[in-house]
């Protein structure tokens, strides 16, 4: 189920006012392009049925398996440190400057010392680590210092790997890397022109190396011609990204002439078809190399949830619970103090959990896991839910509520919980409908329509989204 038409349509006037003067200038779907388009892709898609798994509600094909690092991004256990902020490629695609000299950074914590990202990686227990920039490369021995320190700190429980455009990989880079505790290299084709010197040398160093570049429309060709090439190199997976368009390099995907797609962020529909096709070729010829299309409406929710799951723990208050979509939800009951008396009585004699409920203010509100719905009574009750979501900060805005986690005598960090939804008016006859919504299984989502306003906080998308 796609997005409703006042989703779609507050989608094109985000993006309206994104892009700015590109956006009368980029190429956009028509409805009847878009049709076409969607009737292509569900060709390509069925011509290579049975031979190609579908991960995270369908958003992420993929043939052979995922890598290591892939996998702790689907569960949620991957933390990515941005190394620097300079690159020495000029990629026509890249969604930001590449400018920026200063410390490693994540989710907006700077690290200047490895030692400090290790506590952080101990702290939230992340099981994949990866080092991304600009160009982890351009500074090699820091990007050395904080393999090593994190390898020492936590053995093979840790996956490491890095992300490099390939023009300083050195058989010297590659051994250093390998000595300090990579586990996988991942080379950006498209930023060396598609040069394979580097991977080369990385095959003869590094346990994994795995190609990530995104599909760019005029190179499908070549990338056609190389899967094979890789495998025969040693490569063991190849993921595939869809284009994105940001105010960055949109002037680019104008010159480019690429049709673009409307969605959170804007996307090049020429680049999925590519990425997906390619999946198909490598189904078709049986390579024995992996390839995977991770694109941003995979990005954007999935990862979205790991990270929110990750902090969410540091500013929930008890008796709240984690959505699907990794939000903070609470479910309140406000009614007389007598009748939330007589409730949480009736749990106790149960024997529910204490953890299921929390008894507010003066005794007249009480905070509760969703099951505990069933059975109020409206005429005596209001229910009422509200969201939130955790994200770290550089530091506290104290426009939200900010929490303090200490990592060590040197650094904390602040995780800010940020209502998104306050206080929904829940009534009786949408309590067994919410609690369906709020216990989906894998499959097509069922949204009541009076519930549609809460979809977001409770379902992530399934399958590749519909183009408009």
């Amino acid at each position: 189920m796609g997005p409703s038409p006042e989703v779609r349509a507050a989608h094109v006037a985000a993006n309206e006012r994104e892009y700015g003067e590109d956006y009368g200038r980029l190429r956009w779907l028509d409805p009847e392009a878009a049709a076409q388009a969607e009737e292509t892709r569900r060709e390509i898609v069925a011509s290579c049925s049975g031979e190609v798994a579908w991960a995270c509600g369908g958003t992420k094909p993929h043939y052979g398996p995922l890598s290591p690092g892939c996998a702790h991004c689907v569960a949620g256990t991957w933390s990515c440190l941005f190394v620097n902020g300079v690159c020495n490629a000029r990629c026509f695609f890249c969604p930001t400057p590449q400018d920026d000299s200063g410390d490693p950074t994540t989710g907006q914590i700077a690290f200047r010392r490895a030692d400090d990202y290790a506590d952080f990686v101990g702290r939230f227990g992340f099981g994949g680590v990866s080092l991304s920039g600009g160009e982890p490369l351009l500074t090699l021995d820091r990007s050395l210092d904080f393999v090593r320190t994190v390898r020492e700190r936590f053995g093979e429980s840790v996956h490491l790997w890095v992300y490099t455009n390939g023009m300083l990989a050195t058989d010297e880079a590659m051994a250093a890397l390998a000595e300090a505790g990579l586990d996988e290299i991942r080379f950006n084709l498209h930023a060396n022109a598609y040069r394979l010197d580097g991977v080369e040398r990385a095959v003869r160093h590094i346990p994994t190396v795995t190609i990530e570049t995104p599909a760019v429309p005029e190179e499908e060709a070549r990338m056609q011609r190389l899967l094979p090439v890789l495998a025969d190199l040693g490569v063991k997976h190849v993921n595939l990204h869809d284009l994105r368009v940001t105010p960055h390099n949109a002037g680019h995907m104008v010159r480019r002439g690429y049709t673009c797609l409307h969605g959170p962020k804007a996307t090049v529909l020429d680049s999925e078809l590519a990425a997906l096709r390619l999946i198909r070729q490598a189904a078709s010829d049986r390579l024995p190399l992996a390839v995977q299309y991770c694109c941003f409406a995979y990005k954007n929710p999935y990862q979205a949830r790991g990270h929110r799951r990750r902090w969410c723990p540091e500013v929930m208050r008890p008796s709240e619970t984690l959505s699907a979509t990794g939000a903070i939800r609470t479910c309140a009951i406000s009614a007389s103090r007598e009748y939330i008396a007589a409730l949480v009585a009736g749990w106790e004699q149960a024997g529910v959990p204490t953890v299921a409920w929390s008894v507010q203010g003066k005794g007249d509100r009480v905070h509760v896991a969703p099951e505990l719905l069933r059975g109020v009574d409206p005429a005596q009750a209001t229910i009422a839910l509200s969201y939130a979501i955790a994200a770290t900060v550089a530091a506290p805005s104290y426009r939200f509520l900010p929490t303090k986690v200490r990592l060590n005598d040197r650094v904390e960090i602040t995780v800010e919980r940020r209502p998104q939804l306050a206080n929904r008016v829940l009534p009786g006859e949408q309590v067994a409908d919410f609690l369906l919504l709020a216990d989906q299984r894998p499959g097509p989502a069922v949204i009541p329509a009076a519930l549609a306003d809460l979809a977001p906080f409770e379902l992530l998308p399934e399958g590749l989204p519909p183009y408009y």
